[in-house]
């Protein structure tokens, strides 16, 4: 969809979302799941709080359409959730469904780069890395969870090329890297791919994960 599109390069185009979102109650129920999921995590990343609309995607999400969500789907309306329970204080999803969401989501599967598996190598030299692969309470994987000024845990998020559009941040890490900072408390540390491409020493990388630790 449009408002998925604009999500993945975070774009807001508000006029077009709250036309969308203002859409007769009919129309939304004629969406197929897919589409729903798509447009609970396009608003979520976005930051477009539409009441009336995700009336709807709840309702999808806990009547005859929630075994026609996919794991994608699953995943996305975990992600919406987690937004609306971070504007609201609570879930937006009953138990049985907001679990079934995060348990899939948190399912995700791993696969560790050979850039990710450097970046390890060198927090462990420097005595930061605690453990790779972190699962948070929200079901997030953070690639490396470390500690900041010795006082603190941080995540240290190795950011390839499927992370941007060009330069800018795709859509799913900028939802990603918010919610770690705010649903689980972590601060994210982001080492872009052609930052640390430019690098060649271990004493260049270490000093590098330094100052962007340090600025965190």
């Amino acid at each position: 969809s449009l408002a998925w599109s604009l999500a993945t390069v975070d774009h807001v185009h508000r006029p077009f979302l709250a036309a969308l979102a203002d859409a007769p109650r009919k129309r939304w129920r004629d969406f197929d799941a897919p589409s729903l999921a798509n447009v609970a995590w396009a608003y979520a990343a976005l930051r477009e709080d539409r009441p009336v609309l995700f009336d709807e995607i709840a309702d999808a999400a806990v009547g005859e359409k929630i075994n026609d969500f996919n794991h994608q789907g699953l995943c996305q309306l975990h992600q919406w959730n987690l937004w609306r329970k971070e504007k609201t204080g609570k879930s937006a999803l009953p138990p049985l469904v907001a679990k079934l969401c995060h348990d899939a989501f948190a399912r995700t599967s791993i696969h560790k780069s050979a850039l990710q598996r450097d970046v390890a190598s060198q927090l462990a030299k420097m005595g930061l890395l605690l453990e790779e692969e972190a699962l948070t309470p929200s079901g997030y994987r953070l690639d490396s969870l470390v500690e900041i000024n010795g006082n603190k845990i941080g995540s240290v998020e190795v950011d390839g090329p499927a992370h941007f559009v060009g330069q800018r941040p795709h859509g799913k890490t900028v939802l990603k890297r918010r919610q770690v900072a705010k649903v689980d408390g972590i601060p994210v540390v982001s080492l872009p791919y052609w930052e640390w491409n430019d690098l060649d020493s271990d004493d260049e990388k270490q000093r590098y994960i330094r100052s962007k630790i340090d600025g965190c």
